[in-house]
């Protein structure tokens, strides 16, 4: 007591002290607390680096830890290890009465003392994936920063969440919250040396694995700025007790915490917390140089989700090759893209051609001219795609005319183009002068884009046209066999979409599978109604395109949103999906010949889809975008449904849609 002159005064001798004080305070008060209400939970305040003493001689339940908050504030990583280690070597089960803390009210609060930024959540995920109990202080999440205590009887501080910093804890620390059963007890806890490439210890880099019910994490953090590489080999020493066998201290393996097997016939998987990403190690690798990585300053990492999987053959040694270390969203849906490389690869030739660059290319539209492409690359490269197919999945082709029919499609494009170049600007009524901008394959309207994207489609329809028949019955879902999203998201990317717009082009594509030739289906009804004077049919028919609105695949396509307990739709994604339907439809049809005959009936079916197409707009107009009255004015129009009378003439129930002249013309 040399610092405090009164005490100095009353000082005595620890054998005094121990006599006035025979048995401890708070060990009495622990003990009768214990005895006579043992559903309370007895909570310390320690300083000084004397929390063990609380919970080991006075038998606190659960003490404050401001050893974390200060140590992990400052960066003194090596005493703060120093902590554990030590703690580990003389009683663990300390571990888990500990209280860890970023902030309290006799401190600034944890935005200050750690920012908001990589720092701030490494320490709250070391926070609450130790042993013990994490406490988060009040306004932390939200990120306030005025410091709050008793003597506050107000905020004096006009602060509002911040809501980035609330939506990261929801996507980086609640779900390690959610998994406490895992961190808090010390049964299972190791702590490793993190060792560096030149040999020494890297004390700014805690490394630790627990386990509970056979579930098993592994945890890094590197509290400092400084990027940290190394590994993790063997544990600190621990004491260890087991039955009918004094404590002793313990290291382990990385290798032997986890079970795992020195046999290169044995991979571990496993998946990385933040990113999502699954990573693959082989058993022997793990066994014999533990686990290898590198953290970036403030950067943590938590491995979950360990299993182990035997490679009968060999597919998984492959697989770690090809990976090389990398993680990848999902290890087996990886294994089956690395198998169908050939398919993927071949698929990928059809859009790798020079003629594909010559065909999306503007210049092919010249004024009133168009040059034809040469289709024969194509359809050999699509010739080599289906004979990879079949060759990979050991199926028969169902139709040998296949990349004929491909190539005519191509040529198709250039035909309607040709037709809309010469013929189009010689109509009169300019009524359907907005014809060409619904033709999503006319060169005036983004026509490399949709023309990949034409392609694209063309190559996937045909592929499912071939193998999904009745001589393929257990083929009924190749093209997911085939992970054909692959290959398709790496042709857009090349292209500059983004990942909202590779979603979108995916969408189109399995609504297009289905719903290809839904105009087309509602203008030859409507020619069978004319023949066979049949009046029902028409509401059946028309019926199929709410039947359209109510596929999930058309619902996230359009937007379908809940408001104020009202489905809405987006117009312009509504609209796209219309003018995508009728430009296929538009393919569809059939010419024969160049005579001036077809060529008239021709525009008449144009017309007759560009009318059908029209009304299904105007009616999403008439309905304010919600999706239910969209249906029912669909639905209540269906009688509406356009009749064709004679070849010249194009005429609607109750309306006349276009002039007769224009037809003639």
């Amino acid at each position: 007591g040399g610092d405090i002159p009164s005490r100095t005064d009353y000082a005595m001798t620890r054998a005094q002290f121990d006599e006035f004080f025979p048995e401890e305070f708070w060990r009495e008060v622990v003990d009768r607390m214990n005895k006579e209400m043992p559903e309370t939970l007895l909570l310390a305040e320690a300083f000084w680096l004397m929390e063990g003493y609380f919970v080991r001689t006075l038998g606190m339940h659960r003490v404050y830890n401001s050893a974390f908050m200060h140590m992990m504030m400052k960066e003194e990583n090596e005493k703060y290890r120093d902590l554990i280690t030590n703690t580990l070597e003389f009683e663990p089960e300390i571990l888990k009465r500990y209280v860890n803390f970023m902030s309290n009210p006799d401190e600034e609060t944890a935005i200050h003392q750690f920012g908001t930024d990589n720092k701030y959540f490494g320490v709250s995920a070391l926070m609450v994936t130790l042993p013990g109990l994490p406490m988060f202080g009040h306004g932390q999440i939200e990120g306030f920063t005025e410091k709050y205590g008793m003597e506050y009887q107000r905020a004096y501080y006009n602060e509002e969440p911040k809501q980035w910093l609330i939506e990261r804890h929801e996507r980086e620390i609640f779900p390690l919250m959610r998994k406490r059963y895992l961190f808090s007890q010390v049964t299972n806890f190791w702590l490793y040396d993190f060792v560096s490439e030149w040999g020494n210890i890297n004390e700014n880099v805690f490394a630790y694995t627990n386990s509970e019910y056979g579930e098993k994490v592994l945890v890094f953090y590197n509290n400092r700025y400084e990027i940290a590489k190394g590994r993790i080999y063997h544990s600190t020493p621990k004491l260890v007790s087991k039955e009918h066998e004094e404590k002793k201290l313990q290291t382990k393996t990385l290798a032997e915490t986890f079970g795992i097997k020195n046999d290169k016939r044995f991979f571990y998987v496993f998946r990385e917390h933040v990113s999502g990403l699954e990573y693959i190690k082989n058993g022997s690798e793990f066994f014999n140089n533990g686990f290898q990585i590198e953290l970036g300053g403030f950067e943590y990492k938590v491995f979950f989700n360990f299993f182990e999987v035997f490679d009968e053959t060999g597919d998984y040694t492959n697989l770690e090759k090809y990976l090389n270390g990398r993680g990848v969203k999902e290890i087996n849906k990886t294994l089956k893209e690395m198998k169908l490389e050939p398919v993927h690869n071949s698929f990928n030739e059809i859009f790798n051609t020079g003629v594909i660059e010559k065909i999306i290319d503007e210049k092919v539209f010249e004024e009133d001219e168009i040059e034809y492409p040469d289709t024969k690359p194509i359809k050999q490269n699509f010739e080599v795609l289906l004979k990879t197919v079949k060759e990979h999945f050991k199926i028969e082709v169902e139709d040998e005319n296949t990349p004929d029919d491909f190539a005519k499609k191509i040529t198709k494009v250039f035909e309607i183009n040709e037709f809309l170049l010469k013929e189009f600007p010689s109509l009169k009524n300019i009524k359907n002068g907005h014809l060409k901008s619904h033709f999503l394959l006319n060169a005036d309207i983004n026509y490399k884009e949709n023309f990949t994207f034409f392609l694209i489609y063309k190559t996937i329809a045909n592929l499912n046209k071939t193998f999904y028949s009745p001589v393929n019955l257990n083929e009924h879902n190749f093209l997911e066999k085939l992970l054909i999203d692959k290959p398709v998201t790496k042709i857009l990317q090349r292209h500059g979409k983004g990942e909202e717009s590779l979603f979108a082009k995916l969408t189109l594509v399995n609504i297009l599978l289905k719903y290809e030739n839904l105009l087309n289906e509602l203008i030859e009804s409507a020619k069978f109604i004319k023949d066979k004077k049949q009046k029902e049919e028409p509401l059946k028919n028309r019926k199929k395109i709410t039947e359209l609105l109510e596929n999930n695949f058309v619902q996230a396509y359009i937007g379908v949103n809940l408001y104020e307990n009202i489905l809405y739709f987006s117009k312009e994604n509504f609209e796209e999906l219309i003018d995508w339907l009728f430009t296929f439809a538009v393919v569809n049809f059939r010419r024969t010949s160049e005579s001036s005959e077809v060529n008239k009936k021709f525009f008449e079916e144009v017309i007759l889809l560009l009318e059908e197409a029209d009304y299904i707009k105007e009616q999403s107009v008439n309905s304010g975008y919600q999706l239910n009255v969209l249906k029912d004015k669909l639905n209540a129009g269906s009688s509406n449904i356009i009749e064709v009378k004679s070849a010249g003439e194009v005429i609607e129930k109750n309306e006349s849609t276009i002039d007769n002249s224009t037809v003639n013309e």
